[in-house]
């Protein structure tokens, strides 16, 4: 059976932080190297001879935070396998992230039809904290109740 790793490489302008997924499922983090072409010809020599090496890499363009709309986009149109369990997990992962994120919305409509309907008193409690630094309706709603 041939050895078949899966390399985790995050990317920074100075720095590489790296981690390897062996085909048995057994995972490593090699730590950070420098982001310099010599550093990654050393991590590829220590890994040793592999009859096939995979890298995987979060595709960040430029200025891009991760987990915001923009970001998941990016990963719809980059991030594909061949294998196709693989494609299908990645599938059924982006469906659960627009799940979950439908349910958010949900849940905070409710929130905010909640707030609109309580007497004027708890609404008051509820603006008075939403004027603290970091402080949204939901959470002023949460403290509240």
């Amino acid at each position: 059976m041939s050895k078949v790793l899966f390399v985790g490489l995050d990317v920074h302008a100075d720095t590489i932080a790296v981690a390897v997924a062996e085909s048995g499922g057994e995972i490593h983090t090699h730590g950070v190297i420098p982001n310099r072409l010599e550093s990654i010809r050393k991590l590829v020599g220590k890994l040793g001879l592999v009859k096939q090496l995979k890298g995987v890499m979060r595709p960040d363009p430029e200025g891009m935070k991760p987990w915001t709309k923009k970001h998941l986009e990016c990963i719809k149109t980059n991030v594909h396998f061949e294998q196709s369990t693989l494609e299908a997990t990645l599938q059924h992962y982006l469906h659960e992230v627009e799940h979950i994120a439908e349910r958010i919305l949900k849940l905070e409509k409710a929130i905010d039809d909640a707030v609109k309907q309580s007497p004027p008193q708890i609404r008051a409690v509820i603006e008075a904290l939403q004027a603290l630094r970091g402080v949204a309706q939901t959470t002023a709603a949460s403290i509240v109740s």
